[in-house]
């Protein structure tokens, strides 16, 4: 087929016959795809969905923990301890992001 651009040219489009279905769990879940070559179970899915969780939740208790020592011991107007405050949060912030991605799977809605 051929498209016509708003500058009168004329360009023709290829299209493939096999295309491949992607879906916006394919980027979200790189440590799952190795196993899913092998072992293609739906059972596997719900089984690494639910000990992703229980990791991010160890996760976030760990670094909640970590940064409440760190931060116990110096001086809040130091320039080092709100460098070290900043990397703490955003350690919490993406263990949280996972953590939503996780439960977000089991809660969805799959149609």
């Amino acid at each position: 087929s051929s498209v016509q651009y708003s500058f009168g040219t004329n360009a023709s489009i290829s299209r493939s016959r096999s295309t491949t279905r992607r879906v916006a769990t394919d980027c979200t879940r790189p440590a799952e795809r190795p196993l899913r070559t092998f072992f293609q179970s739906s059972g596997l899915s719900w089984a690494l969905t639910y000990v992703g969780v229980l990791i991010f939740c160890g996760l976030t208790a760990y670094d909640t923990q970590k940064m409440k020592i760190i931060l116990s011991q110096g001086d809040a107007a130091d320039e080092g301890m709100m460098k070290i405050a900043l990397m703490c949060s955003l350690s919490l912030y993406l263990d949280f992001i996972n953590l939503f991605l996780y439960l977000l799977r089991i809660f969805g809605d799959r149609k």
